[in-house]
């Protein structure tokens, strides 16, 4: 999917957005589901041209990605901007750069968290479908 077709997805499928990457936690996650791949992240610079900022789903602000913020760019540095390239690749959590949103990539959706009630969820199916990994959480109603 192109980067705001992944969005929308994310976001009406899951109640969600594309997965970002605030730190060595989150890239060897990542790094660990996807091999060698280049997958879209939630990063981009189409809202304000020039400053990146973390995708929070549709109907909310972006956050921005500040200087001194963990990135994966080449050295460290972000790059120029570029108004043929405002969404962010990263391979493998290894490396970020900027790429056409237009492109299709394989992508990664995040949702916040919510607490699962303690003795009342069970995992009911775990299943590759395509291009992603789908793992289905049944909660039991109270009693």
């Amino acid at each position: 999917m192109t980067w705001n077709e992944a969005r929308s997805y994310c976001s009406n499928v899951y109640g969600g957005y594309l997965k970002d990457d605030l730190n060595a936690i989150d890239s060897s996650y990542l790094k660990s589901l996807t091999a060698n791949t280049e997958y879209w992240i939630g990063l981009s610079d189409f809202e304000t041209p020039g400053t990146f900022a973390w995708d929070r789903g549709l109907n909310k602000p972006m956050e921005p990605l500040n200087s001194g913020d963990y990135n994966l760019w080449t050295n460290g540095q972000q790059p120029e901007y570029n108004a043929n390239k405002t969404c962010v690749t990263d391979i493998a959590g290894q490396t970020w750069y900027q790429d056409d949103c237009n492109k299709k990539k394989y992508f990664v959706c995040e949702r916040a968290s919510q607490q699962l009630p303690v003795g009342r969820y069970a995992f009911s199916a775990r299943n590759c479908q395509g291009e992603y990994y789908n793992v289905k959480v049944q909660i039991s109603p109270d009693t």
